[in-house]
């Protein structure tokens, strides 16, 4: 998994392929299996609407899967159509703008630096999932 994050764009996005890069083996799975099953018991608890459990869906499939090229990101489009604007929202989208290409020659060149650029599409999808929980269905 180590060399997924620098061998292709799945570090772009995947939060899982991001930690690691600096987590021991095994961890970022475990991270993923907990966020995974947290999210699952929240939608099961609170019962919402189809169109949330299908943003969350998105959400955590974009940010954990292990292999997510950053056109991936073009799924969440629906989530900020159908939302209602605010802060971590705009700033999702705001980050979400920069050039994936950039951040992939910036990758290419620095595969060590796992704090850079290269944390704006994880930070991305990672403020999506903060608003759709603050928010819950609207």
């Amino acid at each position: 998994m180590r060399r997924l994050t620098i061998a292709s764009t799945a570090a772009l996005v995947s939060l899982t392929a991001w930690l690691s890069g600096f987590l021991p083996e095994g961890i970022p799975w475990v991270v993923a299996s907990v966020a995974i099953a947290g999210c699952a018991a929240y939608l099961f608890k609170q019962r919402p609407s189809a169109p949330f459990c299908s943003d969350v869906a998105l959400v955590v499939v974009v940010t954990l899967s292990p292999i997510s090229w950053a056109g991936y990101t073009l799924l969440l489009l629906p989530i900020f159509l159908r939302r209602v604007w605010c802060p971590p929202l705009t700033l999702s989208a705001a980050l979400l703008v920069f050039p994936a290409n950039l951040l992939w020659e910036w990758s290419s060149t620095h595969p060590h630096d796992i704090f850079g650029p290269r944390m704006l599409y994880p930070l991305a999808v990672l403020f999506l999932a903060v608003d759709l929980f603050r928010h819950g269905p609207e």
